[in-house]
């Protein structure tokens, strides 16, 4: 019997835009709550005896942050809704978004579209697919995926740490991966087994089904971000001792090392202390950019603090971020679980950005949704109590209006007005 060993080599080349360890860091800690920010300072610090934190609140003439019920959350939001709520914020009313907005209805629970896509893109494939990129490109990661291996490239792409062998082995060697079979992957990809065994728990650590935690309806608690008040009409905003924490060399402890003559502490010190002032100089930079947008917020929105019935005016986040010279993509890091406290409650940032024409009529004419919902109510007010109007047959008398608009955005407008559905408003 011959043995035969044979081992490949494979060479690609590889476009990636390669962000630096601090840049990293500094979109880690914009894009994290305040929350998720506490517990990753609170393991920094135990892992670096040069830190310390404080959590003292230095703001003159503010109250306290209070953690209490946050309004306006993704807790009582379905899958459907908060993608909803993205692609209303995030693109304008074109042919295309319509596209992007078809298939987020025909996501299942989990996130994966169930639609043959081959089918359907035969007419057109070109906008499909850029419906398909933009949907896929919303929150959660792995949205919109056809099979299970996209869902998890999806995830890997997004993923600014992801192992350095996901990517590529997932995408051409998946069948080889789920059996485990690492005696041709190490030869194929000239690594290690324990190089693949940590690829493994890796992707164990993404979601198989990116959707299924949506509409969940536990109550959602939070400390706020910042706090904005209201003094003789004018709005004032201070960042929270939770946004920003401030972080603190132990010069006693440094002190006591630093004379010891030893080139291994030496090097250990200055590695810790650079650490320390890289975490610093991340959450300051976290801290000024959420400061601008709260800044910004209350003086674009400023009836919504200070009118009885807090309006808000139609904002895009890119317009925003045109505002501020910032990418749409750390707007949307910064605003997302992030949290501002009133007199009247706590509001996540994202939620102060409406988009008022999301319809557009026969004629190609914007309709502003207010008028979409005010029109619905006309509809079951004046409807045959015997044969009440269904959320299809509603659809049906917009769209002879010239608006089209799903079932389930009726039945979402229709809900949150307070009204059954028709089978319980049926009269005899």
């Amino acid at each position: 019997m011959q043995y035969e060993n044979r081992l490949n080599q494979k060479q690609t080349q590889i476009q990636k835009l390669v962000l630096s360890q601090n840049m990293q860091r500094s979109l880690h800690v914009l894009r994290i709550s305040n929350e998720e920010l506490r517990n990753y300072v609170k393991e920094e610090a135990l892992a670096n005896p040069l830190m310390t934190v404080s959590y003292r609140q230095k703001s003159q003439g503010f109250d306290e942050p209070v953690r209490q019920e946050v309004y306006q959350d993704r807790g009582s939001q379905s899958l459907y809704e908060y993608l909803l709520e993205q692609i209303n914020l995030t693109m304008r009313a074109t042919p295309l978004r319509q596209k992007v907005l078809y298939l987020a209805d025909n996501l299942d629970d989990n996130g994966y579209l169930q639609l043959d896509f081959a089918q359907l893109s035969q007419e057109d494939e070109l906008a499909w697919l850029d419906a398909l990129t933009l949907l896929q490109e919303l929150d959660p990661p792995g949205i919109g995926a056809r099979d299970l291996q996209e869902c998890l490239l999806l995830q890997i792409n997004r993923d600014e740490q992801a192992h350095f062998l996901a990517a590529e082995v997932l995408k051409a060697d998946f069948a080889a991966f789920v059996q485990k079979d690492w005696t041709y992957l190490a030869s194929q990809y000239a690594c290690r087994v324990s190089d693949l065994e940590d690829l493994l728990a890796y992707v164990q650590t993404l979601t198989p089904a990116p959707g299924a935690a949506y509409k969940q309806e536990e109550i959602e608690y939070t400390y706020p971000d910042m706090i904005v008040k209201s003094e003789a009409g004018k709005l004032a905003l201070q960042l929270t001792c939770y946004a920003q924490p401030e972080i603190i060399l132990n010069e006693r402890y440094l002190a006591d090392l630093v004379g010891k003559d030893d080139q291994e502490v030496a090097a250990y010190l200055q590695t810790q202390k650079e650490k320390l002032q890289e975490l610093a100089q991340a959450i300051a930079m976290r801290g000024q950019t959420l400061k601008r947008i709260g800044q910004e917020i209350i003086s674009y929105q400023q009836d919504f603090f200070l009118k009885a019935e807090h309006p808000l005016k139609p904002w895009l986040l890119r317009d925003l971020a045109q505002k501020l010279q910032l990418h749409e993509s750390t707007i949307s890091r910064a605003v997302n679980g992030k949290y501002l406290q009133t007199d009247f409650g706590s509001f996540e940032l994202r939620s102060f950005f409406t988009q008022a024409t999301v319809y557009h009529n026969v004629n190609g004419q914007d309709v502003q949704v207010d008028k979409v919902k005010a029109e619905i109510l006309r509809l079951i007010e004046n409807e045959d109590k015997r044969k009440p109007l269904s959320d299809q047959k509603i659809v049906l008398a917009l769209d002879a209006q010239g608006v089209k608009i799903s079932r389930r955005t009726v039945a979402k407008y229709r809900e949150a007005a307070g009204i059954a559905g028709s089978s319980k408003r049926k009269e005899s």
